[in-house]
């Protein structure tokens, strides 16, 4: 697991903004005084608190954090604390927030393609009444295959050969730690998504490309969960069920689920993985290998 991890949201806003605990209480001090709350006190201890979850802010503090960051303030009362400071990290939206369409399974593919794997949030990006609403979405959505590009001809020989890749790597899961296989992974998975973009293939072949390119995003996240970057694996795991959603495939939808219920119970948040392996239930009967209907 990666040294210093950052445990709490708000912690690691004031990381991306490269604020102090004293200058952030002080831009906040500035919104609450605007939004008409008047002037805050300015104890030096008081976002370590918050951080350290020893005290909650007040609810008008919490109104002017939501406001500092962009968030609607009907997502503070949704959510709850901390939880809202969740819709502030901007890199997160395109996994979270599209649509699930062919268009927004790209945009999440993009978006975990171009992220750093060394993610140092030790939180997921998604809990409670939005993550059941992802796995809701998973379970609704109906099949968006993305159009081709005009790049080069991707033939069913060719994406043999790629599904043999993956399988390669699926066996060095077994042999190879986290830090010699995620590298590797992510290269794949980076490899799949340009296809994804720029290759040109009919419908057969391209419901087998976006399956495998759900298959190496649940492995990406697997490897950052068991590396203990949980905000990362979610990402990837969500992306998986996005591209599973393109191709069509609801079990290896499902089997991310099941993934993504483990994860949720690892951290403590048990109900979360329930409900997410219900839904999973829900959404794939017929469509499931034995393997994945007992692992559910």
């Amino acid at each position: 697991m990666p040294d210093h991890l950052l445990r709490h949201p708000l912690t690691a806003l004031r990381g991306e903004l490269g604020t102090p605990a004293d200058r952030y209480l002080d831009r906040l001090d500035e919104v609450h005084h605007a939004l008409g709350y008047g002037r805050m006190a300015k104890s030096r201890e008081k976002v370590s608190r918050w951080e350290n979850g020893v005290h909650r802010p007040e609810m008008r503090a919490q109104r002017s954090m939501a406001r500092l960051h962009g968030i609607a303030d009907e997502a503070v009362d949704r959510l709850g604390w901390p939880h809202f400071l969740l819709l502030a990290f901007a890199d997160d939206r395109p996994v979270l927030d599209g649509p699930w369409t062919a268009a927004g399974t790209m945009a999440a593919v993009a978006a975990t393609s171009r992220e750093d794997s060394m993610d140092r949030r030790g939180f997921l990006i998604s809990s409670g009444a939005t993550l059941t609403g992802v796995a809701s979405h998973w379970r609704d959505a109906v099949t968006d295959l993305p159009l081709p590009g005009s790049g080069r001809r991707l033939s069913a020989a060719v994406m043999t050969r790629l599904e043999q890749r993956l399988e390669d790597l699926r066996r060095l899961d077994d042999v190879l730690g986290v830090d010699h296989l995620l590298p590797a992974a992510v290269a794949e998975h980076r490899l799949l998504g340009g296809l994804a973009e720029s290759a040109s293939y009919d419908e057969p072949v391209g419901r087998r490309l976006f399956t495998n390119l759900a298959e190496v995003s649940r492995m990406c996240g697997f490897l950052n969960f068991d590396a203990g970057r949980h905000a990362q694996a979610q990402r990837f795991y969500i992306t998986s069920l996005r591209a599973s959603t393109s191709a069509g495939d609801r079990g290896v939808g499902a089997n991310t689920l099941g993934f993504m219920a483990t994860q949720a119970g690892t951290v403590g948040s048990p109900q979360d993985a329930v409900n997410l392996a219900r839904t999973a239930q829900d959404g794939v009967r017929g469509h499931a290998t034995p393997r994945v209907r007992a692992m559910l």
